[in-house]
């Protein structure tokens, strides 16, 4: 008897054969998200990935996270106060709050929530493109390669710099359920597993982003289309259905934002700030380690656009895949296919020169609401899920023609799973050795013990538009999660008309009317941050030059507290 066999069970496998194929890919998902993200979590301290969005989004989920166990109200956020719905300005990101919650239970800081909720993100990606390419293909294999596609590499580590970017495992869902349901007979029962993944999909997208509700919503389409010959009503209506269970416990999050959109408030950043937002194919982040050198920004101004390099590899492998599905799977390949052209047809976003005028997206913006669209570029996610699927049929193309035809054995199989799966891996390394850090106050902390809204300065420079990115204001946003309490300031995807107003009201304190104005909307604290300098605010770090405002003290870091009588 040989040794395998001394060691089977009685169905003829071996102990690790047993092991459920689902724990194997959540295991193995988290542990290389752990090997290339772990840093994220261990350093602690603050540590985020970038000094800007990444800041804003603790708070957010520090946010959502303090109103469900509170008794404030979720949508009326505690920023840009005393504007209502202020968390429907931006994507709330409500499913990676609730998610995280165990991490605020424990102790975790905002930023600590933040990067857990990043980190979940790669493995949910991961796992659900797993179980796509394995519905697509029926081969692990091929649900590997397109799990590491999907979640790892140059393109997936850019959108790392975003919760709502990272949690995108709605769309390989969405194909999971869709082709499942379509694969049964009409007279089958709907299959409770392609019922749930379209469910889950729906309540996932829609509690995290508009972005990924629209991208949801474009992939069912696709999805739909190529598998129309297999459309009946009855199949229809199961896919429909599911995603209305899904979708119905988001209908509040829905009616915020149309509130936001009939507000009237919504500032616009204007044609020509988006167009900066569109695709940039031929650029990476800086922190990949691989490609930096070569398609890395050049300049600071290179570091606002949008680096939607997917990586070589998955080019490469997309190109092989097309050929892969050829003999036994067209329609997986007309699902890749369709899902890479419409990702990059709207990822080249628009523009108010040259030929971007004329795109798809030209034409949305100019519909209620599109104004106020940032990050055209990132309509690249569906074409990266599409690259992930030609992926899959490379794999099997390439097992087949260099491995089974020549007769090699499992070791060589082995090595070249190993190759191509480490492969998107690698090139999308992240550099984690120099990372900022975001941190609250002593003076935040006591802003906690008293009542009012509060008002960091500065607030809004500019006098006619909106600070683009102002790092003020972030930290300020930031700063209110010691606290809760309303606050002036604000950042988010979109900016309400009344914050600039206010901002330009306030300009000329101590002055009488600035003084009433402050009292109107409640204001009992302000915060002079040093980043007043060169604002019409300067001159309040000087207590001698405050008027009426009454000075309760000035911190080691720089800041003057004044308290409004």
């Amino acid at each position: 008897m040989t040794a395998p066999e001394a060691h089977a069970e009685p169905d003829g496998r071996a102990p690790w054969q047993r092991v459920p194929m689902p724990l194997v890919v959540v295991v193995g998902g988290l542990l290389l998200t752990l090997v290339v993200w772990g840093p994220l979590i261990l350093r602690g301290g603050g540590t985020l990935l970038d000094p800007g969005d990444p800041v804003f989004e603790a708070w957010n989920l520090d946010w959502v996270q303090h109103a469900v166990t509170s008794d404030d109200k979720l949508f009326d956020a505690n920023i840009f106060a005393p504007t209502p719905d202020t968390l429907a300005y931006s994507d709330t990101r409500i499913a990676p709050a609730l998610v995280t919650l165990p991490v605020r239970w424990l102790g975790g800081s905002p930023t600590t929530v933040v990067n857990a909720a990043l980190l979940i993100g790669v493995v949910a990606n991961f796992a659900a493109a797993w179980w796509a390419g394995w519905t697509l293909r029926r081969s692990h294999l091929a649900g590997a390669v397109m799990g590491v596609v999907y979640a790892f590499g140059p393109l997936p580590s850019f959108f790392m710099l975003h919760v709502h970017m990272t949690w995108r495992m709605g769309l390989p869902l969405a194909v999971v359920g869709i082709w499942r349901l379509l694969d049964q007979d009409d007279g089958e029962r709907p299959d409770i597993l392609g019922c749930l993944a379209l469910a889950s999909a729906a309540l996932v997208s829609i509690g995290t982003s508009v972005y990924q509700a629209g991208f949801l919503a474009l992939t069912v389409v696709v999805v739909l289309a190529v598998r129309h010959r297999n459309l009946s009503w009855r199949r229809f209506g199961a896919v429909v259905g599911s995603l209305a269970v899904g979708a119905i416990p988001c209908v509040p999050i829905a009616l915020a934002h149309l509130r936001v959109l009939n507000s009237g408030e919504v500032a616009s950043y204007g044609l020509a700030a988006v167009a900066a937002l569109s695709a940039q194919v031929g650029q990476v982040d800086s922190r990949v380690l691989v490609w930096r050198r070569w398609l890395g920004p050049k300049t600071p101004a290179d570091r606002l656009l949008l680096p939607m390099f997917a990586g070589l590899a998955p080019l490469l492998g997309a190109a092989a895949g097309w050929f892969g599905w050829r003999r036994t799977g067209r329609t997986q390949r007309s699902l890749g296919l369709a899902l890479v052209l419409l990702g990059a047809v709207l990822g080249f976003g628009l523009s108010d020169t040259g030929w971007r005028r004329f795109t798809p997206m030209r034409l949305l913006f100019e519909l209620p609401g599109f104004d106020a669209i940032r990050g055209a570029g990132r309509y690249w996610t569906l074409a990266l899920l599409g690259l992930a699927v030609l992926c899959a049929g490379a794999v099997m193309w390439l097992d087949d023609a260099l491995v089974r035809r020549r007769g090699a054995g499992m070791g060589a199989r082995v090595a070249l799973a190993g190759a191509l799966l480490l492969i998107p891996i690698v090139e999308g390394w992240p550099d984690l050795s120099d990372l900022p850090t975001a941190s609250v106050t002593p003076l935040d902390h006591q802003l906690a013990e008293g009542t009012g809204t509060v008002a960091y300065l500065p607030l809004n420079i500019a006098d006619d538009g909106i600070d683009f990115i102002p790092q003020h204001e972030i930290s300020a946003v930031f700063r209110s999660t010691a606290h809760h309490r309303p606050i002036l300031n604000g950042y988010s995807g979109t900016f309400p008309q009344s914050f600039i107003i206010r901002s330009n009201a306030l300009k000329d304190l101590p002055s009488p009317a600035a003084m009433a104005e402050l009292k109107r909307l409640g204001v009992t604290d302000v915060v002079v941050t040093p980043a007043v300098a060169g604002t019409p605010w300067a001159g309040l770090l000087n207590p001698d030059d405050a008027g009426t405002l009454e000075l309760v003290g000035i911190e080691p870091n720089g800041d003057v507290h004044y308290r409004v009588p």
